[in-house]
């Protein structure tokens, strides 16, 4: 999930990502499927590839990076990239990546945690729950959320993410 600052944020990262490669001398791609096919919906798409002689370098960017996600994007990626590494705000600070993949600290800062405007994919019945519950007639949101995480649970990691950002 990622708030609207983050989403400019990225976006940011991904330009200085990919000028870092061009001046090493890679034709870069943004947002390139890997090895020409989606891994799957998530974590299918590298943020940067950059392509020289045969050398394929992915270059995820990541504002507050998981060692999770890294480990299961190296293990996807690995049989189609040559490198990965790891991009991230200057401000951030990188722990537990798996040693293979490289950080690239880049001269962005990370959005201020407090907004929580965010965007937000949820399933077309979890849509209409809410639209129903919500827009269309007063409802307790209370146990419209609990009806929503039932269905999302995603959405639970989500509520307490905006709840330790609006402290």
């Amino acid at each position: 999930m990622r708030t609207i600052e983050g989403g400019n944020v990225h976006t940011q990262m991904m330009v200085l990502a990919k000028d870092y490669l061009e001046k090493q001398g890679y034709t870069v791609v943004l947002k390139s499927m890997v090895g020409g096919i989606y891994i799957d919906e998530t974590r299918g798409i590298i943020d940067v590839l950059g392509i020289k002689n045969g050398e394929k370098v992915a270059i995820e960017c990541q504002i507050l990076p998981s060692p999770v996600i890294m480990k299961e994007k190296l293990d996807k990626y690995k049989p189609y990239i040559t490198k990965l590494i790891l991009a991230v705000p200057k401000d951030v600070y990188v722990h537990d990546i798996p040693p293979e993949i490289e950080v690239l600290t880049l001269d962005v800062t990370r959005p201020t945690p407090k907004k929580v405007m965010l965007q937000v994919a949820i399933s077309l019945e979890a849509n209409e729950l809410l639209r129903t519950n919500c827009f269309r007639k007063k409802g307790d949101l209370g146990n419209v959320i609990d009806a929503l995480i039932k269905k999302e649970p995603n959405l639970s990691a989500l509520i307490k993410n905006v709840e330790e950002q609006k402290t």
